[in-house]
């Protein structure tokens, strides 16, 4: 039995059916990229064998493996680490002192 927007159900298996155009049902698929320690090493500013031993707050990003050697990140859970630390350091600084109403400095010579 066919129903109406491309909607098919089949009453005996109660199964549903959604047709999509291609270009749609592309768009509802997220591809993660996958980054080398390398590059997370330079997103976050330290070391790559840092990031290798799970330093600087990468020992809770997913670690992808290729093989015994190669060693894959997520993307997206690395930018939102940076961005934590970032929103972290920002946090812990002191607050800074205006200095605007100090008097300029005479100099006679």
């Amino acid at each position: 039995m066919s129903g109406r927007h491309g909607v098919e159900v089949d009453h005996r298996s109660l199964q549903i059916t959604f047709e999509l155009p291609l270009n749609e049902t592309m768009s509802l698929i997220r591809r993660k990229t996958r980054i080398s320690a390398k590059q997370v090493a330079e997103i976050l500013g330290c070391a790559e064998k840092t990031v290798q031993n799970g330093g600087a707050g990468t020992l809770q990003l997913t670690r992808i493996r290729n093989g015994t050697r190669q060693l894959r990140f997520l993307e997206e859970e690395v930018l939102a680490l940076a961005q934590q630390q970032e929103d972290n350091a920002h946090a812990s600084r002191p607050p800074r002192r205006h200095e605007s109403h100090r008097q300029p400095h005479d100099l006679n010579l």
